[in-house]
């Protein structure tokens, strides 16, 4: 037992010494707990419109200071190492009231120091001091703008800090590059409006009243002109500068200016100028008047000397306020024969479908004649709904309203066209003339929407048709048979010339050449004219998706033996019933329109 309380001693004693040398270490550590000194002699060394330097004493710590804190008028605005501060972004000729503070590794912070007070430099020193302030809102709907429209320019504030009234002249102006663009700007105060014509680049308000210790709002818009100069290039950004000069009571005006950063608006659209000699709204002189489902239209020709951009709409609606119109292209021939100046082949912009009832569209130099094909019509639309497109340039505007809707269903929305030759034709000198079969054509109508399937109840009716003496334009050799002399109604040298419609029979695998349909050719110059032909539903027959035309003629010759080998007559203007798209193929299968 002498043991154990001998070791039990020893490690008691051990325990003590421990405790003892501990209490002895945290003496020497001690928390700190002892605040810097207060900065003092505090000083300005620059001072400029914006901006402030201000230095100071140093403070002392019984441990070691470890930065300050500087306060604006009573906020803290620095945390700095240094004995020196800079402030900036400040506002010119106003008053400002600094204070600093110390504080060490401990967190320990100092008290604050004696205030300084220090002003900013006065950028305009002749300028009135009641004008404190110009605030600028921009418009929230910036974003394009065109010729012709009018837009918001945002909202002015200016406020007055005085106890008397005041006026400010407000010169407000656009960059030079497109200050030629802008016709006006307008501003209202209190409900009333007033325009101002651009001089120069600028408008300035004159004496606007700003009450005393109240703030003036000022609505500002501008418009663009009609017609913008060419010398303004397309997404031109707009922007706005202000300058303010002030008057006293009496309306003097006070020498000196503020000027303020200028804002954006919006970018300018500038569209194509056309050579307005040449265009033209098509005024449905080569077509109808009367759009059916499926229809082909031409709607402008437009002439340009510089390839640009120009603006589209769509005009009408069908019942479900969808668009009438589903496809536009553009052609680069104006004809007569809308199956030429409308023709989709080998165009400058394709067919393309209508997704938006506006867009934009570029057009290349020279003559660009738009055309466009409507969709079906059946009980979609109100019968006589106008129906085409307007189009909107840097210094025209075109509204095609010329067409109205109708509703009618079986009319072939394409149509392809191929011709046969007759060769050996021989007609001997100064003998009566017979009716001899010179050239016919095969029709194909198809619906729109799948144009590869035959659509026997499709039928396009007849309307006009003009022939030609000549060999027509797709032959090498362009002759015209001058002693060819056609027969009238009343004809001395045989029989009348007759032009008929027959469908193919099932009853025949070739051309039926009984007369379904005839008609008087009479002679115009060089042309056979021939006008109002209804013809007759083309069916699909058990020999060929197809219906012909056949040309017969009757001519007196009053030369020598006439026999070319190949004769055909050129069908310059056949006109359908809903205007479809017709397709033009040459004997071998070959689209050549």
């Amino acid at each position: 037992m002498k043991l154990e309380k001998i070791i039990f001693l020893l490690l008691a004693a051990i325990a003590l010494l421990v405790i003892v040398a501990g209490c002895s270490c945290d003496r020497g550590e001690e928390l700190d707990v002892v605040a810097p000194s207060a900065p003092s002699g505090l000083t300005v060394t620059s001072v400029s419109p914006t901006s402030i330097n201000i230095s100071w004493s140093p403070s002392t710590d019984n441990v070691g200071v470890k930065g300050y804190k500087v306060f604006r008028d009573g906020v803290q605005t620095g945390l700095v190492v240094g004995t020196s501060f800079s402030d900036i972004s400040l506002v010119p000729n106003s008053e400002y009231v600094y204070t600093v503070s110390a504080f060490d590794e401990a967190g320990n912070v100092s008290q604050l120091s004696a205030p300084l007070t220090v002003m900013t430099e006065d950028d305009c020193p002749t300028c009135s001091k009641w004008l404190t302030e110009i605030s600028f809102t921009p418009p929230t709907d910036a974003g394009t703008i065109e010729a012709g429209e009018s837009k918001s320019a945002g909202t002015l504030f200016v406020k007055n800090v005085s106890t008397s009234s005041h006026k400010a002249n407000l010169t407000l102006s656009f960059p030079d590059a497109v200050a030629p663009a802008i016709d006006s700007l307008s501003y209202t105060i209190a409900g009333e409006t007033v325009g101002e014509k651009l001089s120069g680049n600028s408008v300035t308000l004159n004496q606007i009243s700003v009450p005393a210790n109240s703030t003036t709002e000022i609505q500002l818009g501008y418009k663009i002109k009609e017609v913008i100069p060419v010398t303004v290039a397309d997404e031109s950004q707009i922007s706005l500068a202000l300058t303010a000069t002030t008057t006293d009571e009496s309306g003097v005006t006070e020498p000196g200016n503020r000027v303020f950063p200028s804002v954006k608006l919006d970018k300018l659209e500038v569209l194509v100028a056309a050579n307005l000699s040449t265009s033209y709204e098509a005024s449905a002189v080569a077509e109808d008047k009367v759009l059916f489902g499926r229809s082909v239209a031409k709607a402008f020709v437009v002439d340009l000397e510089t390839a640009g951009k120009v603006k589209m709409e769509v005009i009408g609606s069908l019942l479900n306020d969808s668009l009438p119109i589903g496809y536009f292209w553009v052609n680069g021939v104006d004809d007569e024969d809308i199956t030429i100046s409308c023709s989709t082949f080998e165009s400058k912009i394709p067919k393309t479908a209508i997704t938006s009832k506006s867009f934009t569209l570029n057009l290349e130099a020279g003559k660009n004649v738009i055309c466009f094909k409507t969709v079906p019509y059946a009980n979609k639309i109100a019968i006589g709904e106008k129906v085409g497109l307007k189009i909107t340039g840097n210094n025209f505007q075109f509204t095609n309203e010329n067409y109205t809707a109708e509703g009618l269903t079986n009319v072939a929305g394409v149509i392809k066209m191929s011709y046969d030759r007759v060769s050996n034709t021989i007609i001997s000198p100064y003998r009566e003339g017979l009716d001899i079969l010179m050239s016919y054509f095969r029709l194909y109508p198809y619906s729109s929407e799948n144009e590869t399937v035959y659509d026997g109840s499709l039928y396009p009716k007849i309307q006009k048709y003009s022939v030609n003496i000549k060999n027509p334009k797709w032959f090498d050799t362009l002759v015209n048979y001058e002693n060819l002399d056609f027969t009238n109604e009343d004809g001395n040298h045989g029989k009348n010339s007759f032009l008929e419609l027959v469908p193919v029979s099932s009853g025949s695998p070739g051309i039926v050449l009984f007369t379904n349909e005839q008609a008087v050719f009479s002679k115009d110059g060089s042309k056979l004219t021939f006008v109002n032909m209804t013809g007759s539903q083309m069916n699909k027959s058990l020999f060929g998706n197809q219906a012909t035309i056949s040309l017969f003629t009757n001519v007196y010759n009053n030369g020598e033996t006439f026999g070319p080998t190949k004769v055909c007559w050129d069908p310059i203007s056949v006109k359908y019933v809903g205007n479809p798209e017709v397709r033009m193929y040459d004997p071998d299968g070959k689209r050549f329109r």
